[in-house]
């Protein structure tokens, strides 16, 4: 119950820190951009930042397309990161996105590595 609420405050605090980093940066007004960041969840948001350092000059044209399908109802609902992600891949824009694996362990977490690091030791 412990590592779930840990949990939940890391990834508060990545998204926080996300909508910071997008709100420092002077960004022209950009009605699609703005739509489809209201729809995004876990981690959405990290991945659309991702592709737009990795393809500055495509994303513009990925963002308005995913605007109009929004406001056309064709998707309905929120978008996930992993969805974003998948649809990006599709259309020839992968993204890298840093992940990790993380374990209990006498109820802190570790990563995955420094498990298996300790346990051969």
């Amino acid at each position: 119950m412990n590592d779930d609420k840990e949990l939940e405050l890391i990834k508060a605090r990545k998204l926080r820190e996300l909508r910071k980093k997008l709100t420092e940066k002077p960004v022209e007004p950009n009605p699609d951009r703005d739509l489809v960041i209201s729809r995004l969840y876990d981690r959405g948001i990290e991945v659309l930042t991702l592709a737009e350092n990795k393809y500055p000059n495509q994303i513009n044209s990925i963002i308005k397309e995913i605007a109009d399908l929004l406001r056309n109802n064709s998707i309905s609902g929120n978008i996930s990161g992993g969805d974003l992600l998948w649809v990006l891949k599709r259309v020839g824009m992968p993204v890298d996105i840093k992940t990790s694996i993380s374990i209990s362990k006498d109820g802190k977490l570790m990563s995955l590595t420094d498990k298996l690091k300790y346990d051969s030791d």
